[in-house]
């Protein structure tokens, strides 16, 4: 459901309230430091083209951040964290009104999806695309047709894919229960990775259903087992088996989080993958889909070991010929539009190094000197406000392009496909907004000195890479994927005590 953005995002004149009256002129500053409205519309476009997320480089205020009297609704490290946590989609954003200042800055006005946060956030210097705090979302997957039937016995019905859409909701079209009907169209909500059926007849015509809702109704999963959809490119169901493991625990993880060589993944235990490439090749007999040689693949592996007793997990197959490709991320300075190869790296603190007191310091050592060691290395090599300019930028220009791996930067189970199949980059971000674990990569931490008037302080910072854009490929090959960041907005964060790697996929400890 993704539109692409017109050159102009606004038609129309309609006068939208900026907040601009009844703002009380301050006493202690100039009305010339402060930015004023220069134009102000209402935006009229398709609505697909103005479903939002925040990208947690800016606030949302009551009016633009630069005016007199502006206050912050939310900051911009609590909608990052917001952002981060919601996985269903309700805190996508709509975009309908934008404001340009006298300075060339461009503002939105934005409503959460869940309604909870309304006002103005900076988006850039151009109408014509979202940028600043915002980025446009496609909250759904290309819809794919599919035909088949279900009985209806009481599923919800929406009226677009739950959370997918501002203030749209459950459907008001009814169905008895017992009715049979078809569906021709799915897609899937990228936040939570849920797939829906459109309803292609009878009363109900047009509404959406949630797949797992009528897949499962059949038959419920037993809390011991974990169902297995095996579906094809469209999205439709070509078998489903349950694996069931004695003694399993419901909502418990099939396989674990395990270390190979200093490097964390999924997997499952030798006995379960090949139990279930047993149960999966039977299934799939006579089908015309098997699996790639018979055997799971390390990504299928994976999205198994996720996967939770008592629900259920999709496989994609492709004839046989399903094929994964792999994220090189790319960070992409938004100062200079330079975009360079991001480096993994292998600890949560940088590797940068400076020379402080005619001696080679490297960050890590900062990290975890003592108080006493710390204070007398700074003391002696910080002199002025310079030597701690010289440093800082020793510290960030080298940690500038380095980020903490995650597990997820393989395309795995929403976006696969045959050999050699082409995809978009659209497709590509639709599913890199829908995993937080690669919307946003971090940098490791550097070092910030301060001179502080001959007492030199040290802080810390981080980096933070948001996907922007993607190259369109061919399944199996690599893809590029460009992270936007602002090396003048690094956000400083507590002190770490250790340079412990961080585990793919999780939360760098020190940004807590």
């Amino acid at each position: 459901m993704q539109t692409n953005l017109k050159k102009s995002l606004y038609l129309s004149l309609a006068a939208v309230s900026f907040l601009a009256a009844g703002a009380v002129a301050s006493t202690q500053a100039s009305a010339k430091t402060y930015a004023k409205v220069a134009s102000m519309q209402s935006l009229k476009t398709d609505a697909n083209t103005r479903n939002v997320i925040v990208t947690g480089n800016n606030a949302i205020a009551t009016k633009a951040a630069t005016m007199q009297g502006a206050r912050t609704i939310k900051s911009a490290a609590a909608l990052q964290s917001a952002q981060s946590s919601d996985k269903v989609g309700s805190f996508n954003f709509r975009a309908y009104a934008v404001a340009t200042t006298d300075r060339g800055s461009v503002y939105y006005k934005v409503v959460s999806f869940d309604k909870s946060v309304r006002g103005w956030i900076y988006g850039g210097t151009s109408t014509s695309s979202f940028g600043g705090g915002l980025q446009q979302f496609a909250t759904t997957s290309t819809p794919a047709t599919i035909n088949k039937s279900f009985t209806y016995n009481g599923q919800k019905l929406w009226a677009s894919p739950a959370w997918t859409q501002y203030r749209v909701g459950a459907s008001k079209l009814t169905m008895a229960n017992g009715t049979k009907f078809t569906v021709n169209a799915s897609t899937t909500n990228v936040k939570s990775g849920d797939l829906y059926y459109q309803i292609a007849d009878g009363s109900a015509a047009g509404a959406w259903v949630k797949a797992s809702d009528v897949e499962n109704a059949a038959t419920p999963i037993a809390n011991n087992a974990v169902r297995i959809n095996l579906v094809n490119q469209s999205g439709t169901v070509i078998k489903s088996i349950d694996y069931t493991v004695n003694n399993a625990t419901k909502g418990n993880t099939l396989g674990a989080l395990t270390a190979t060589n200093g490097v964390y993944s999924w997997k499952l235990s030798t006995a379960d993958t090949s139990a279930i490439q047993t149960q999966i090749n039977n299934a799939l007999v006579g089908t015309g889909y098997a699996l790639t040689n018979n055997a799971l693949s390390d990504a299928q592996i994976a999205a198994l070991a996720q996967a939770k007793f008592g629900d259920a997990v999709s496989l994609s197959f492709a004839n046989g010929n399903v094929v994964y490709s792999t994220i090189t991320p790319y960070g992409r300075n938004t100062a200079t539009a330079a975009a360079t190869k991001l480096v993994a790296s292998k600890t949560a603190v940088s590797n940068a190094t400076a020379t402080i007191n005619s001696k080679s310091v490297a960050a890590t050592d900062l990290a975890n000197m003592n108080s006493t060691d710390l204070a007398a290395l700074l003391t002696a090599g910080v002199k002025s406000d310079s030597d701690a300019s010289t440093l800082n930028t020793a510290f960030k220009t080298q940690t500038e392009g380095q980020f903490i791996p995650v597990t997820d930067m393989a395309i795995t189970d929403l976006f696969s496909g045959s050999k050699g199949a082409s995809f978009t980059g659209d497709q590509v971000m639709s599913y890199v907004r829908g995993k937080s674990t690669i919307n946003t990569l971090k940098s490791p931490v550097y070092p910030v000195i301060s001179y502080n008037n001959g007492a030199p302080k040290l802080t810390w910072a981080q980096f933070t890479y948001t996907a922007a854009s993607a190259d369109a490929g061919t399944f199996g090959n690599p893809v590029n994927v460009v992270y936007s960041y602002d090396p003048s907005a690094a956000v400083a964060i507590s002190a770490p005590t250790t340079t412990q790697t961080t585990l793919p996929g999780q939360t760098n400890p020190l940004t807590k």
